[in-house]
C-alpha cells in the first residue's frame, strides 16, 4: 500500500537545489554539445517561441497548462514531441540509451505481482525487446507524473505517484541501484531520487522558462550510460525463467557468475530505502552465458550499512564466541555457512555506495522538509507474501520528523545451505517444530552474548527439515555500544519495544520489593548443565520425537499472575536490543504464520458459511495485529486484549492461539521481571552510594535464567505434537502463502450477497472503523448470508475483484504483494 511508503519516510522528503541534482546525481554528458545552438535549432523549428524576449516552448507560450481547457493527458502529451525534437536539435549522432513515452493510460507489466498502476510518462530504455505500445516496469529508466494545477493537492498527489512509481521499479527489478523522476505540476519541475539511503526532491524550477536546464536534463537522461540510470551491470536479466516461472538472471560475485533457479525470499526488496534483500537459490557458471556446475548454493543481495561488518564476519565472530562443544555443535547445526562474499564493484571498479559512488556530492548539509500526507481513506491490507522492511504506522508518542539512514554498500554472499523459508513449511505442525529450532539457537546465542535483532518469517529457513537461523547481518554482541538512527528489523515481526524505542515496564507500580526476580520455584535459575538443554533439542531435530508439553493456563490463572513491585525511585535507562526483544519477534512469527496464510480447510462437515465467517474474523484480527501499533503495544502489555480477541476463531486455531498467549504471558511477565529489577538495583545503589548513575543494561542471560527457552519449547513442541491442534489423526493442518487477507472465494461471495441484498454478519478488513483517519470511515454493515448463496458464491470459478479494493496497496513483510487500481 502506499501509505506503508510514506509510513517509511514519516511522509517527509528532504529538498535539494536543482543544482545538487545536477553535480551529484544527473551524470555530465558523454558527448558535447553546443546549448545555444540547440535553441536556435527549435526556435527554426517552432519548438521555441519567444515571449517578451524569453524562450519558451511553444506549445505553452500563450496557454499554460493550469488555464488550458484540454484535460491533463492531452496538455502533456506534447512533451513527448518536445523532447523528441530537444534529443534532434542536439547533433548528438548515436545511439540514444532512453525513449521518453507518454502513456498515462496504459499499465505498464509486472512479472512478479498484479499491477494497475498507470505513470503519466516515462523513459524507457532503448532495446528492441521494449513494447513501446505497452512498457514494462523493468523497462522504465525515468518514471514522471503530470498535473494541470500546481495546488497543494495536486503537489501532494504527483509526489505520492511518483514514490509509488521509484517503489514499484526498485523492488521490481533487481538491476536498480537507484531511480530518477521527475513531476511538473503546472510549471513547475521537480527532481526526484530514490537510492537505499536517501529519497530527495529538488527545488522546483519553471519548466517553460528555465529552458536551458530543461534541455540539459533530458539529453543527460537520453545518452546517459545504463549504469549512470540507475542499473547494475554485475547482474543480467535473461530472456528465461526459473524453475518456478519467475525471472532468471546472471550475477557476479567475486569473479565468478552465478545463474538463479529460484527466488527465496525478497523481504528487504518491498521498502523504498533499506536492504534491499533478495535470496535465491543458484548455481554457478563456467563462464558468463555458459554452462551451469557445481552444487546449488543459496546467494544473497543486499544493501549493508557500511560501517557494520559484513555477515560472513559475524557468522566467524559467532562461531569464535561459543565456549563449549556443544555451543559450537550448535552454531554449526542451526546457521548458515558462507561460502564467499564480494563487495559489488561498479565500472570505475569502485565499491557501489550509496553516498559514494550514486551521489557524487555530499548531502546538502541544511535540507529543509516537504511534506507528503497519505490520503485519509488510504486502505491498509496486511501483505501476507513479503513483510516490508519499513515501517508499521507509527504510534503517536513518537514524534515527528523523518528518520535518516546510514550510507549503505552493496554487497553480495554466498551459502552452501540450500533450504526455504518458514512460509513454505506446508503444515502448522512443520512450522511450529522450526520454531522450536529457532528457540534453541537464540538460546545458545543469548548465553554467547548475542542478539540477533532481526528475527522474521524471511530469515526463518528449513534446511534438511531442520530450523535454521539466517541473517545475521544486523546481529549485535552486548560488548558493541555502536547505535544506528535506523531501527532494527522487519515491521511485522519487531518488538513492540523496538518499534517504539523506549522500555514499557520500567514505570509500573505497586509495592516497593527488594526480592527483584519473582521468586516463585518457576523463575529460579535453572541448575542444570547449561548445555544440557541444547543437547536434548539436537537430539529431537534429528529424531523428531515429542519433546517437552506444557498445558494450557486457565483464565483463572492468568488473572492471577503476580503484579510488578513498585518503584520508589525512577531511573531512566538507555534503550538496548535485548534478547527478549528477539523472543517477542519469534512470537510475532507464530502469530503471522496462524493468522496470515491460507489454512485448507480440513473439516469437510463444516459448512461453508461458517468457515467462511472463521476465515474473515482471522483476517480481521491479523489486520489488527499487523498493522496497527497502538494494538500491538496493547497485547504486550500485560493486559488480555489478544486473548479477548480469540473467541471468533475456529475453535482448533482459538486453541493453538491460546498456547501462543500462554508464551505471551511468560514473555510479559519476564519483561516486568528484568526490567524492574535493573532498576531495584540502581536503586539500592544509589540509597547506599548516594551516587546518581543509571541502571545498567538489562543481562543477555536473562531468559535463561528464568528457564524460558524451556517453556517456548514446550509450548511450540505441543503444537505440533499433542493430538488437539491436527487436522486429521495424522495430519497436520495444512497451510501456505497467500497475497490477500480475502480470498478470491471470500470476495465473490461477499459481491454476490451484497448483489442480492442479503444479509450478511461478514466484513472485511477495509470495513473497519480506520482509527488513524480523519474523517474516520463508517463502519458497512452487511447482512446474513443463506448456506445456499455462499456455496454458490464458493463454487465459482473465476472471481470478479471487489470494487472496494480499487486502489494501489503495496505488498510485505513482515513481510508483505497486492495491488490494486487507482
Amino acid at each position: 500500500m502506499r501509505h506503508v511508503v510514506l509510513d517509511d519516510m514519516q511522509e517527509t522528503v528532504y529538498q535539494a537545489e536543482w543544482q545538487w541534482f545536477q553535480q551529484a546525481i544527473l551524470r555530465a554528458s558523454h558527448h558535447s554539445f553546443d546549448m545555444k545552438e540547440i535553441m536556435k535549432t527549435l526556435t527554426n523549428k517552432g519548438v521555441l517561441t519567444s515571449v517578451h524576449n524569453q524562450a519558451r516552448w511553444s506549445a505553452f507560450a500563450n496557454c499554460p497548462p493550469a488555464v488550458d481547457p484540454d484535460d491533463e493527458d492531452t496538455v502533456f502529451a506534447v512533451l513527448q514531441d518536445i523532447i523528441s525534437a530537444i534529443r534532434g536539435s542536439s547533433n548528438i549522432r548515436v545511439k540514444r540509451e532512453t525513449n521518453f513515452l507518454c502513456k498515462p493510460t496504459t499499465v505498464p507489466s509486472s512479472s512478479t505481482r498484479d499491477n494497475k498502476s498507470k505513470p503519466d510518462g516515462y523513459f524507457v530504455v532503448n532495446d528492441d525487446s521494449v513494447d513501446k505500445s505497452a512498457p514494462r516496469w523493468i523497462d522504465i529508466a525515468v518514471p514522471a507524473e503530470f498535473k494541470k494545477k500546481n495546488t497543494d493537492e495536486s503537489r501532494n498527489q504527483n509526489a505520492t505517484q511518483i514514490l509509488w512509481s521509484l517503489t514499484h521499479i526498485m523492488r521490481e527489478d533487481p538491476r536498480r541501484r537507484f531511480v530518477i523522476g521527475f513531476t511538473i505540476e503546472d510549471c513547475r519541475m521537480r527532481l526526484w531520487v530514490a537510492t537505499r539511503s536517501d529519497v530527495l526532491v529538488s527545488y522546483p524550477i519553471d519548466f517553460l522558462t528555465d529552458i536551458e536546464k530543461v534541455i540539459d536534463f533530458v539529453l543527460r537522461i537520453s545518452f546517459a550510460r545504463r549504469d549512470e540510470l540507475g542499473f547494475d551491470d554485475t547482474i543480467v536479466r535473461l530472456p528465461t525463467l526459473d524453475s518456478c516461472g519467475g525471472p532468471q538472471y546472471e550475477i557476479l560475485v567475486n569473479k565468478k557468475w552465478y545463474r538463479t533457479q529460484r527466488l527465496i525470499s525478497n523481504i528487504g526488496a518491498e521498502a523504498l530505502r533499506g536492504r534491499g534483500t533478495r535470496v535465491w537459490e543458484v548455481r554457478e557458471l563456467d563462464r558468463r552465458g555458459g554452462k551451469e556446475i557445481g552444487p546449488r548454493l543459496v546467494l544473497k543481495d543486499s544493501w549493508v550499512d557500511a560501517d557494520r561488518d559484513r555477515e560472513a564476519t559475524i557468522l566467524e565472530n559467532i562461531r569464535k564466541s561459543a565456549t563449549t562443544d556443544v555451543q559450537r555443535e550448535a552454531f554449526d547445526t542451526y546457521l548458515l555457512h558462507a561460502k564467499d562474499s564480494w563487495d559489488v564493484r561498479t565500472a570505475g571498479n569502485k565499491v557501489d555506495s550509496t553516498r559514494k559512488v550514486i551521489c557524487r556530492r555530499p548531502l546538502p548539509p541544511a535540507m529543509r522538509a516537504m511534506a507528503v500526507k497519505k490520503y485519509p481513506d488510504e486502505d491498509k491490507t496486511v501483505d501476507v507474501t513479503l513483510p516490508p522492511q519499513g515501517a508499521i504506522a507509527g504510534t503517536p508518542s513518537e514524534g515527528p520528523g523523518p528518520v535518516t539512514f546510514a550510507t549503505k554498500v552493496h554487497h553480495r554472499i554466498l551459502f552452501s545451505d540450500v533450504g526455504k523459508t518458514i512460509m513454505e513449511a506446508g503444515t502448522l505442525g512443520a512450522a511450529f517444530q522450526v520454531l522450536a529450532d529457532v528457540i534453541t539457537i537464540l538460546r545458545i546465542l543469548h548465553q554467547c552474548g548475542w542478539v540477533h535483532r532481526d528475527v522474521s518469517v524471511g530469515n526463518v529457513l528449513i534446511v534438511d527439515d531442520g530450523g535454521i537461523l539466517a541473517d545475521v547481518e544486523y546481529a549485535k554482541h552486548e560488548s558493541d555500544d555502536r547505535s544506528h538512527e535506523v531501527r532494527t528489523g522487519t515491521a511485522y515481526f519487531m518488538a513492540v519495544e523496538v518499534e517504539q524505542h523506549r522500555y514499557r515496564f520500567d514505570m509500573e507500580t505497586g509495592q516497593p520489593t527488594n526480592k527483584g526476580i519473582s521468586s516463585s520455584p518457576d523463575n529460579q535459575e535453572d541448575p542444570e548443565d547449561p548445555d544440557a538443554e541444547t543437547v536434548r533439542a539436537m537430539q529431537l531435530r534429528k529424531k523428531r520425537k515429542p519433546a517437552l508439553n506444557s498445558r494450557l493456563l486457565s483464565d483463572e490463572e492468568e488473572d492471577t499472575r503476580p503484579k510488578p513491585d513498585a518503584l520508589l525511585v525512577i531511573y531512566s535507562m538507555p534503550f538496548r536490543h535485548n534478547p527478549l526483544h528477539d523472543l517477542e519477534s519469534v512470537l510475532w512469527i507464530a502469530l503471522y504464520i496462524v493468522l496470515c496464510s491460507t489454512i485448507e480447510k480440513w473439516d469437510a462437515d463444516l459448512p461453508d458459511e461458517e468457515w467462511a465467517n472463521y476465515s474473515l474474523e482471522r483476517s480481521r484480527l491479523a489486520a489488527k495485529l499487523f498493522n496497527d501499533s497502538l494494538f500491538r503495544a496493547e497485547v504486550v502489555g500485560g493486559g488480555n486484549a489478544f486473548r479477548w480477541s480469540l473467541p471468533k476463531l475456529h475453535p482448533t486455531l482459538q486453541a493453538i492461539s491460546r498456547k501462543l498467549n500462554e508464551y505471551l504471558v511468560e514473555l510479559v511477565g519476564l519483561y516486568r521481571s528484568a526490567e524492574q529489577q535493573q532498576l531495584r538495583a540502581a536503586n539500592e545503589a544509589a540509597s547506599v552510594d548516594n551516587a546518581t548513575a543509571g541502571p545498567e543494561a538489562i543481562p543477555y542471560t536473562v531468559a535463561y535464567t528464568a528457564k524460558f527457552y524451556k517453556k517456548a519449547t514446550g509450548i511450540f513442541s505441543s503444537i505440533w505434537q499433542e493430538q488437539p491442534f491436527r487436522a486429521k489423526e495424522k495430519e497436520h493442518i495444512v497451510f501456505k502463502p497467500r497475497t490477500t487477507l480475502l480470498s478470491e472465494q471470500q470476495r465473490e461471495m461477499i459481491t454476490v450477497l451484497e448483489t442480492a441484498g442479503q444479509p450478511t454478519t461478514m466484513a472485511t478488513v477495509a470495513e473497519e472503523d480506520d482509527t488513524d483517519s480523519e474523517p474516520p470511515r463508517k463502519t458497512r454493515k452487511l447482512k446474513h448470508p443463506r448456506p445456499e448463496e455462499v456455496a454458490a458464491a464458493s463454487r465459482r470459478g473465476k472471481m470478479r475483484q471487489d470494487p472496494r479494493q480499487n486502489r494501489d496497496t503495496v505488498s510485505s513483510s513482515a513481510a508483505l504483494g497486492v495491488e490494486h487500481a487507482e
